[in-house]
């Protein structure tokens, strides 16, 4: 896992996987099987990411 450091308000999916070490397809599959994740879409329809939505994907990586 690269160094997570919360500088940013919002993450796209690319930094979302380059932080979690997770290919994108992944983080689009579990929010399908995770209710808690939930990432806002921006005016584009691009998934943008919280720090509490990469705080969840780091847990339920580290469950899987």
């Amino acid at each position: 896992m690269k160094n997570f450091s919360m500088k940013k308000l919002y993450y796209s999916i690319s930094e979302v996987s380059r932080i979690c070490d997770l290919e994108q397809y992944v983080l689009r599959y579990w929010e399908t099987e995770f209710e808690q994740l939930n990432p806002a879409k921006n005016s584009s329809g691009n998934r943008i990411y919280t720090n509490k939505d990469i705080k969840m994907i780091l847990l339920i990586k580290k469950a899987a």
